[in-house]
Protein backbone atom coordinates (compact mmCIF):
# COMPACT_ATOMS: atom_id res chain seq x y z
CA UNK A 1 0.00 0.00 0.00
CA UNK A 2 1.17 3.29 -1.13
CA UNK A 3 0.05 7.17 -0.81
CA UNK A 4 -1.46 8.30 -3.98
CA UNK A 5 -2.30 11.94 -5.18
CA UNK A 6 -5.49 11.23 -4.65
CA UNK A 7 -5.10 9.97 -0.94
CA UNK A 8 -5.48 6.48 0.61
CA UNK A 9 -6.57 6.41 4.51
CA UNK A 10 -4.21 4.22 6.44
CA UNK A 11 -5.21 2.66 9.80
CA UNK A 12 -3.59 3.71 12.59
CA UNK A 13 -3.56 7.49 12.38
CA UNK A 14 -0.30 8.97 13.28
CA UNK A 15 -0.42 9.87 16.46
CA UNK A 16 -3.35 6.52 16.61
CA UNK A 17 -2.73 3.30 18.57
CA UNK A 18 -1.32 3.47 21.85
CA UNK A 19 2.04 5.86 22.31
CA UNK A 20 3.00 7.74 24.94
CA UNK A 21 -0.16 7.11 27.27
CA UNK A 22 1.55 4.65 30.14
CA UNK A 23 -0.16 1.96 30.68
CA UNK A 24 -1.25 0.42 34.20
CA UNK A 25 -1.07 -3.57 35.44
CA UNK A 26 -2.92 -4.96 38.30
CA UNK A 27 -1.75 -7.84 40.20
CA UNK A 28 -4.85 -8.69 42.21
CA UNK A 29 -6.55 -9.06 38.58
CA UNK A 30 -3.54 -10.47 36.39
CA UNK A 31 -4.34 -7.20 33.54
CA UNK A 32 -2.10 -5.12 31.35
CA UNK A 33 -4.86 -1.75 30.79
CA UNK A 34 -4.05 0.50 27.99
CA UNK A 35 -5.05 3.43 26.87
CA UNK A 36 -5.98 3.18 22.12
CA UNK A 37 -6.48 6.35 20.00
CA UNK A 38 -8.43 4.38 17.32
CA UNK A 39 -8.86 6.34 13.52
CA UNK A 40 -7.10 6.65 10.65
CA UNK A 41 -5.05 9.82 8.66
CA UNK A 42 -5.60 9.93 4.79
CA UNK A 43 -1.87 9.91 3.35
CA UNK A 44 -0.90 11.77 0.00
CA UNK A 45 2.09 11.06 -2.06
CA UNK A 46 4.09 14.08 -2.38
CA UNK A 47 7.41 16.01 -1.83
CA UNK A 48 9.24 16.26 1.49
CA UNK A 49 12.22 17.52 2.82
CA UNK A 50 13.69 16.54 5.57
CA UNK A 51 15.75 19.44 7.84
CA UNK A 52 17.95 17.84 11.01
CA UNK A 53 16.35 18.79 14.03
CA UNK A 54 12.87 18.48 12.91
CA UNK A 55 9.87 15.93 12.48
CA UNK A 56 9.68 14.48 8.74
CA UNK A 57 6.68 12.37 8.27
CA UNK A 58 8.16 10.86 4.87
CA UNK A 59 4.74 12.03 3.34
CA UNK A 60 1.93 14.36 3.38
CA UNK A 61 -1.09 13.93 5.46
CA UNK A 62 -4.51 14.88 6.83
CA UNK A 63 -6.95 14.14 9.36
CA UNK A 64 -9.67 16.01 9.10
CA UNK A 65 -11.96 14.09 6.13
CA UNK A 66 -11.63 10.89 8.62
CA UNK A 67 -11.64 12.44 12.31
CA UNK A 68 -15.51 11.75 12.49
CA UNK A 69 -14.41 8.30 12.70
CA UNK A 70 -12.09 8.82 15.54
CA UNK A 71 -12.46 7.67 19.18
CA UNK A 72 -10.68 6.56 22.60
CA UNK A 73 -10.91 3.31 24.58
CA UNK A 74 -9.29 1.69 27.62
CA UNK A 75 -8.61 -2.19 26.84
CA UNK A 76 -7.80 -4.88 29.10
CA UNK A 77 -5.56 -7.45 28.28
CA UNK A 78 -3.85 -10.80 29.45
CA UNK A 79 -0.54 -10.12 28.95
CA UNK A 80 1.16 -13.01 28.35
CA UNK A 81 -1.44 -14.23 25.69
CA UNK A 82 -2.59 -10.74 24.80
CA UNK A 83 -6.10 -11.82 24.88
CA UNK A 84 -8.31 -8.93 25.06
CA UNK A 85 -10.59 -8.82 28.39
CA UNK A 86 -13.04 -6.04 27.83
CA UNK A 87 -13.17 -2.74 26.22
CA UNK A 88 -14.60 0.65 27.55
CA UNK A 89 -15.28 3.03 24.74
CA UNK A 90 -14.11 6.44 25.33
CA UNK A 91 -16.43 9.41 23.06
CA UNK A 92 -12.61 10.85 21.99
CA UNK A 93 -8.97 9.66 21.74
CA UNK A 94 -6.87 10.03 24.91
CA UNK A 95 -3.53 11.21 25.40
CA UNK A 96 -3.71 10.56 29.42
CA UNK A 97 -2.36 7.21 30.87
CA UNK A 98 -4.05 5.06 33.36
CA UNK A 99 -3.51 4.37 37.27
CA UNK A 100 -4.43 0.93 38.47
CA UNK A 101 -5.26 0.07 42.56
CA UNK A 102 -5.57 -2.20 45.29
CA UNK A 103 -9.02 -1.48 45.44
CA UNK A 104 -10.03 -2.71 42.39
CA UNK A 105 -10.29 0.82 40.16
CA UNK A 106 -8.77 1.90 36.97
CA UNK A 107 -8.82 5.41 36.49
CA UNK A 108 -8.84 7.43 33.52
CA UNK A 109 -8.97 10.64 31.36
CA UNK A 110 -9.28 12.06 28.49
CA UNK A 111 -9.51 14.84 25.78
CA UNK A 112 -12.82 15.95 26.39
CA UNK A 113 -12.14 16.43 30.30
CA UNK A 114 -14.11 13.71 32.01
CA UNK A 115 -12.15 11.26 34.83
CA UNK A 116 -13.39 8.22 35.35
CA UNK A 117 -13.03 5.55 37.84
CA UNK A 118 -14.17 2.02 35.93
CA UNK A 119 -14.18 -1.56 37.79
CA UNK A 120 -10.93 -3.17 36.47
CA UNK A 121 -12.16 -6.59 35.96
CA UNK A 122 -15.38 -5.20 34.04
CA UNK A 123 -14.11 -2.33 32.63
CA UNK A 124 -17.76 -0.72 33.87
CA UNK A 125 -17.87 3.23 34.38
CA UNK A 126 -18.26 3.59 38.35
CA UNK A 127 -18.07 7.14 38.82
CA UNK A 128 -17.15 10.33 36.12
CA UNK A 129 -16.60 13.87 37.06
CA UNK A 130 -16.07 16.53 33.74
CA UNK A 131 -13.29 18.94 34.49
CA UNK A 132 -13.69 21.21 31.99
CA UNK A 133 -10.17 20.88 30.17
CA UNK A 134 -8.21 17.82 28.70
CA UNK A 135 -6.83 15.27 30.78
CA UNK A 136 -3.16 15.13 29.70
CA UNK A 137 -1.31 13.13 31.93
CA UNK A 138 -1.57 10.00 34.13
CA UNK A 139 -3.38 10.20 37.48
CA UNK A 140 -1.15 9.57 40.40
CA UNK A 141 -1.95 8.36 44.21
CA UNK A 142 -0.02 9.22 47.01
CA UNK A 143 -1.27 8.47 50.87
CA UNK A 144 -0.98 11.30 53.10
CA UNK A 145 -1.91 9.67 55.80
CA UNK A 146 -2.96 6.73 57.59
CA UNK A 147 -6.67 7.58 57.00
CA UNK A 148 -7.02 9.07 53.54
CA UNK A 149 -5.10 8.81 50.38
CA UNK A 150 -4.65 12.06 47.50
CA UNK A 151 -5.27 11.55 43.63
CA UNK A 152 -3.79 14.05 41.83
CA UNK A 153 -4.53 14.53 38.05
CA UNK A 154 -3.02 17.46 35.94
CA UNK A 155 -5.92 18.85 33.36
CA UNK A 156 -4.68 21.32 30.52
CA UNK A 157 -5.91 23.95 32.46
CA UNK A 158 -3.98 23.06 35.95
CA UNK A 159 -3.53 20.47 38.42
CA UNK A 160 -6.78 18.81 40.84
CA UNK A 161 -6.79 16.61 43.86
CA UNK A 162 -9.02 14.40 45.25
CA UNK A 163 -9.53 13.25 48.53
CA UNK A 164 -10.68 9.73 49.74
CA UNK A 165 -10.98 7.75 52.95
CA UNK A 166 -8.85 4.71 52.49
CA UNK A 167 -11.50 1.98 53.71
CA UNK A 168 -13.34 3.18 50.89
CA UNK A 169 -10.35 3.64 48.31
CA UNK A 170 -9.79 -0.29 49.10
CA UNK A 171 -13.86 -1.28 48.65
CA UNK A 172 -14.53 1.37 45.89
CA UNK A 173 -16.75 -1.15 44.08
CA UNK A 174 -19.85 0.84 45.27
CA UNK A 175 -20.28 4.28 45.40
CA UNK A 176 -17.80 6.77 45.86
CA UNK A 177 -17.16 9.23 48.22
CA UNK A 178 -14.87 12.41 46.76
CA UNK A 179 -14.00 15.51 48.46
CA UNK A 180 -12.69 17.87 46.04
CA UNK A 181 -9.80 19.86 47.99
Amino acid sequence: MEPSAEGIEVYPAVAGSTNWMSRAYSPDTGLLYVCRREGSSMYFKGETQYRPGTRCWGSLFINEPVMDKWYGAVRAFHPVTAEKVWEHKLFRPVWAGLLSTAGGLLFAGGSGGFFKALDSESGKELWRINLGASILARPMTCEVTTASSWLRLCPAAGCSYFRCRSDRWVSARSKLAWVVA
